[in-house]
């Protein structure tokens, strides 16, 4: 859906900046929450390939910011790419950062829970 925007956007040539609207909030905040869950499924197989406890705490503390960094940005390098780029600073686009920080928030508070012992034992068991 952001490649069709994007080329609308760029073949009418009478707008310079992509201002996000409903149809693209829902598409970013979706794919925001696909990226997270996916990120959150690989994340075991990662802490599995490091046997020293420091440093796998080291190398998840580093790929849960860069994966939650990445799950809720992804979209603007696209745009910035196809040259259109995303007009995040109007009032506009006030609707699309609320969910994007509380998924954000979401992200990082969830994880003390998921990398806790108890739910570590827990899957391991099945």
């Amino acid at each position: 859906m952001e490649a069709l925007l994007v080329f609308v956007y760029r073949q009418s040539g009478r707008v310079p900046a992509v201002e996000p609207n409903v149809g693209f909030e829902i598409s970013w905040i979706l794919s925001t929450l696909a990226l997270m869950f996916a990120f959150a499924a690989v994340n075991p197989s990662l802490a599995g390939r490091v046997t020293d406890p420091l440093a796998r705490r080291a190398l998840l503390t580093a790929a849960v910011l860069v994966e939650g960094l990445v799950a809720l940005a992804w979209v603007v390098p696209i745009y910035e790419l196809a040259g259109s780029g995303l007009d995040l600073d109007s009032d506009h686009s006030a609707p699309l950062m609320a969910p994007l920080m509380l998924l954000g928030l979401i992200w990082l508070g969830a994880q003390p829970f998921i990398w806790s012992s108890k739910v570590r034992a827990e899957f391991s068991r099945h």
